[in-house]
């Protein structure tokens, strides 16, 4: 499955919501594209989508993109997420990759300005529970540094 949000998608979605929840309609008016992949891990392509989801990893952390949360559950699930930061008041893109225990990895791109506060929003609104944490983990380290 493959679901790509354009700019026009957001802008327009923005627009529809900015009466009922002017937060959510300012976070989709700045972002420039969403997109989601899921992959099914079935026997004989489990493999190569695992080697896939490695190398998009391994790539963002060549890239310089920060790795904020990492997870591996004994029962197979394996999480991590990347953000790339614009200066130090905002999040240039977000990146999260999943390998399920249900025979499902599933890739999250969004790309666009948003401020650190709203990134527990992303996640709330994209039931993406991982997501939330990183706020969590920034406020925490911003009081105790």
């Amino acid at each position: 499955m493959e679901v790509d949000v354009s700019p026009a998608l957001l802008k327009l979605a923005a627009a529809f919501t900015k009466h009922q929840d002017p937060e959510v309609a300012e976070l989709l008016g700045s972002l420039e594209r969403v997109r989601v992949n899921v992959f099914g891990l079935e026997d004989d392509t489990r493999s190569e989508v695992i080697a896939q989801i490695n190398a998009v990893r391994d790539s963002l952390d060549a890239q310089g993109w920060v790795r904020v949360v990492t997870v591996r559950e004994h029962k197979g699930e394996d999480v991590a997420i990347f953000m790339k930061q614009n200066g130090e008041e905002s999040i240039h893109g977000i990146v999260v990759t999943v390998i399920g225990s249900d025979n499902e990895a599933v890739l999250v791109n969004i790309v666009g300005d948003v401020g650190i506060e709203q990134i527990a929003r992303i996640g709330e609104s994209l039931n993406i529970d991982p997501l939330r944490e990183p706020k969590i983990e920034m406020e925490y380290k911003a009081v105790k540094s």
